[in-house]
C-alpha cells in the first residue's frame, strides 16, 4: 500500500507495475500499463478488418489481448533497436497494421513508470537497466502473467 500510495499513476496501473516488481516480470507489467494508460496500437481499418485481424494474430499470446500488444510492443521495441533504416521499422508498423505514434507513446509511458519505480524505490539503482533478468525471471510465465493483469 504505502509503495502504490507513492506512485502518481491511477490504483488500477500502480497495482499492476508494483505487482510486476513483486512478481518478477517488470517489463511485461510497465508495458501492459502503458498501454492501458495510451491507445491501442493495433489499427484496424475498416477496408481491410481482416488483413489487420490476421497480422494481430501473428502476435497473438494465450489468448490474452493485453499480451498479444505486449509482444507486439516488445518485438516494435526490438527492431527499433536494431534497424539501421527507419523505412524498415514503418514497413514493419504497416505490414502489421500497428500505430508507429502510439506505440512511441507506450514507449514514453513505460519509461515515465520506470522511473518512478526507481524513484520509490521498487527497483533499485543497481537493477534499473531495462530487461534486466532479476527483475523479469517471470516475464515468460503466462499464469503468472495473468495473476499480475488481474
Amino acid at each position: 500500500g504505502f509503495h502504490l500510495a507513492s506512485l502518481p499513476l491511477d490504483s488500477r496501473l500502480g497495482k499492476l507495475v508494483v505487482f510486476g516488481c513483486i512478481f518478477k516480470c517488470v517489463e511485461v507489467a510497465l508495458t501492459i500499463a502503458a498501454c492501458l494508460a495510451n491507445s491501442n496500437p493495433f489499427l484496424s481499418p475498416q477496408s481491410e478488418r481482416e488483413k489487420s485481424k490476421r497480422a494481430k494474430l501473428g502476435f497473438s499470446e494465450s489468448q490474452s489481448d493485453l499480451l498479444t500488444v505486449c509482444r507486439a510492443y516488445h518485438r516494435w521495441r526490438q527492431l527499433k533497436g536494431s534497424v539501421e533504416n527507419k523505412r524498415q521499422l514503418s514497413r514493419f508498423c504497416r505490414e502489421n497494421f500497428l500505430s508507429q505514434n502510439r506505440l512511441e507513446m507506450i514507449s514514453s509511458s513505460r519509461e515515465q513508470y520506470r522511473k518512478e519505480l526507481i524513484g520509490c524505490g521498487l527497483i533499485q539503482q543497481h537493477q534499473r537497466s531495462e530487461g534486466n533478468p532479476d527483475l523479469n525471471v517471470n516475464s515468460e510465465n503466462v499464469g503468472v502473467l495473468r495473476f499480475v493483469i488481474c
